[in-house]
């Protein structure tokens, strides 16, 4: 291999190997984000508040220690989902410094945006302890209605899909690193109407029995491709459904069913007959390939411990990206 060859693969290799490094980089600081995130909803005048908005991926609560100067500041306990806190209204627009316990503060944008009171009483559908719902991945059916029948003050609209789990995973019927990755299979959508008990029910294909499962409920809009911490603050509710058949292994033809070759009949001839000769078209003359006995110079010496570097490059960021937190 001359000179010219050589610098081209080291220059390929090092650029394989930063490309990984930054994609190793990019996924720890993913992986870094805030728990929570906080938003601003509204300001009511006559209570003489700011709403704010919290959406908590989860798994757990999300403690939240807010301010809005040196004297106004308190805390907030967010539960895993969607939620609300209410801050002091002072007259003027005031940006929300926040931090999550373990993450640096950020500031959050005030809004002048006012609160619509409702004029009869009504619940946040995207709450999710404001709804109920019965249950049943055998039929792949939901049935939703708000909690003790509250009517809504907004429209909500939520999905239920189900994703397939790969063929290793251990079956324990919990969302782990076996459970990843999953493929979508099926989704349907409905929307709960303002001013009702928003009573639906979604039906969404389900695998056959010998195919372990997952099927979510949770708010719009559609989700494809479940990351490794699951579906986070939208997130109403799911479950793995570990397949119930106990055979499922695939059927041979010819061994216990699927499609058979017919035998062949020999043809039936009258004693004494003759038949008569066929006429046989002798095959064609195939003609050898000539292959040379000289391998091509593909530089292995060179090429085997690049590869074998960017291999062990990529398992590093594979098994780092596997030990973060994870949320169905």
């Amino acid at each position: 291999m001359n000179r010219q060859k050589i610098v081209g693969l080291l220059a390929t290799g090092a650029i394989l190997v930063t490309g990984l490094v930054a994609a190793c980089s990019a996924t720890a600081s993913a992986d870094s984000l805030a728990q929570a995130t906080v938003t601003a909803n509204c300001v009511d005048t006559t209570a003489q508040t700011v709403s704010w908005n919290v959406a908590n991926n989860g798994p757990g609560t999300a403690d939240i220690a807010w301010s809005t100067d040196a004297t106004t500041n308190g805390s907030y306990t967010a539960p895993f989902g969607n939620s609300k806190f209410t801050t002091p209204y002072t007259g003027v627009t005031s940006d929300l410094t926040v931090s999550v316990a373990g993450q640096p503060a950020v500031t959050v944008p005030g809004t002048t945006d006012a609160c619509v009171v409702p004029t009869t009483p009504c619940v946040d559908g995207t709450i999710r302890a404001n709804l109920d719902f019965d249950w049943s991945e055998e039929t792949g059916t939901v049935t939703l209605h708000t909690a003790d029948d509250a009517l809504l003050c907004d429209d909500v609209t939520v999905y239920l899909s189900t994703y397939t789990l790969p063929a290793t995973y251990d079956e324990s019927g919990i969302f782990d690193d076996s459970s990843l990755p999953q493929q979508h299979f099926a989704s349907t959508s409905a929307t709960l109407q303002k001013g009702t008990n928003g009573t639906v029910t979604l039906h969404v294909g389900i695998p056959n029995a010998c195919t372990n499962f997952q099927m979510d409920l949770y708010y719009a809009p559609q989700i494809i491709d479940v990351p490794y911490t699951g579906h986070g603050a939208p997130l109403i509710y799911g479950n793995i459904h570990v397949r119930t058949a106990t055979d499922c292994t695939p059927v041979n033809p010819g061994v216990g069913g699927g499609e058979t070759t017919p035998p062949v009949t020999p043809p039936q001839t009258t004693p004494g007959a003759v038949l008569a000769a066929s006429t046989v078209t002798p095959p064609a003359a195939v003609q050898s390939a000539h292959v040379s006995g000289e391998l091509a110079n593909t530089g292995t010496p060179l090429v085997a411990p690049l590869i074998a570097a960017v291999s062990l490059l990529v398992a590093a960021c594979y098994v780092g990206f596997r030990r973060a937190p994870k949320t169905n």
